[in-house]
């Protein structure tokens, strides 16, 4: 059961504005904050809290947006889930669409801007490489997992692989096979419409499918947006591979769901209103899995054949966000930026991720 409290529109409205401009630090710190406002607060019940959790992540996208999400149509109902989704989302795409256009337009700011995301960008490979490694940690820290560790050792092994190879397989491709084939390894049946998305072996170019990839095929958190982003970005020649760096770097530095990197990019591609209509379509996918299923979440984390493939397709996307670190890491072209890398990955167990980053941009300020 959960808590009895019923939310006030002042108070959902108070609380994603705060969590949309204060939530620096990616997932983790967003469900941090979110539990300290709904639990605490008295109005959702812990244990549905933590299956709400539990639910959202086997879905494809970002799962503290989704979470959000679920939070507001808790609170109330559709109206609630649009104005938490807008409130948590807006700051984050606005702040990565205004650093972007001065990345773009050689503003008088831009100088500034272009040497503080060089230099954080040289961070992200550490913080890709941790955050695959806190990944494949999760399923075993309780001692319980659907799939045995080696199995699982294997899964990661096949996401790596795939990520380095993102330039001959796309790495939705990637993920949607290595997914089912583990299922038909297992010999579980499938059931339900994931075995359509094999069915998109067409080729998948232009930026906006690349956005409505990352909505609706990201499995894995935020990073895995990182390679299949890379897939369109660098081997279609949009940009160059340091540029693309410091876009995921505007995504890092701002507050707010990672997933917001896709307005960069649409910037750097096309200006400000490319980038506005490819996050637009990056989080319609959240807007609408939420939407469908949030009556239906606890059946859906109960089902064995759902918890197989999503646990099968977390471990793939962990393996391909370590490969994301490692392309990040060839495209640097100057010395000091492997100094950085190197020094935040020594780092990056004990420093929480945004003062690596903020300490990486003003290592950018310094050199330039």
């Amino acid at each position: 059961m959960g808590a009895d409290v019923m939310t006030t529109w002042r108070q959902l409205i108070a609380r994603f504005f705060r969590l949309g401009w204060t939530g620096f630090g990616g997932p983790p710190a967003h469900v941090a904050q979110m539990r300290r406002q709904w639990v605490d607060g008295g109005d959702v019940d812990a244990q549905e809290f933590s299956d709400a959790f539990g639910a959202v992540s086997i879905l494809p996208g970002p799962a503290s947006t989704q979470l959000a999400l679920w939070l507001g149509w808790r609170a109330k109902r559709l109206p609630g889930m649009f104005v938490a989704g807008l409130l948590f989302i807006s700051p984050s795409v606005a702040l990565v669409t205004m650093l972007a256009t001065h990345l773009r337009g050689r503003s008088a700011l831009a100088h500034v801007v272009e040497w503080f995301a060089l230099g954080a960008s040289a961070v992200v490979p550490a913080i890709a490489w941790w955050s695959a490694i806190n990944i494949v940690k999760v399923p075993f820290r309780s001692g319980v997992s659907e799939i045995p560790r080696s199995h699982y050792r294997c899964l990661c092994a096949v996401g790596f692989v795939g990520g380095l190879a993102s330039a001959m397989v796309n790495p939705v491709i990637t993920l949607l096979a290595t997914a089912l084939g583990y299922l038909a390894f297992r010999r579980v049946t499938l059931r339900g419409s994931l075995a359509a998305g094999i069915a998109t072996n067409s080729p998948l170019s232009g930026i906006w499918v690349m956005a409505l990839k990352v909505g609706a095929l990201s499995f894995g958190g935020g990073f895995v947006i990182v390679p299949m982003m890379r897939a369109d970005v660098i081997h279609q020649h949009w940009m160059t591979s340091s540029l693309f760096a410091s876009a995921v770097a505007l995504g890092q530095v701002t507050p707010g769901p990672v997933v917001a990197t896709v307005a960069a990019i649409g910037v750097l591609r096309g200006g400000v209103t490319t980038g506005l209509l490819a996050a637009a379509i990056a989080f319609a996918p959240s807007f609408l899995f939420i939407g469908a299923l949030s009556p239906h979440l606890s059946r859906l984390r109960a089902s064995a054949s759902g918890r197989l493939v999503t646990g099968a397709l977390g471990a793939a996307a962990a393996g391909m966000i370590g490969a994301s670190g490692v392309l990040l890491t060839a495209a640097e072209r100057q010395w000091w930026l492997g100094i950085v890398t190197a020094l935040a990955c020594v780092a990056g167990k004990r420093i929480p991720f945004l003062a690596l980053l903020a300490a990486g941009g003003v290592i950018g300020l310094v050199i330039h």
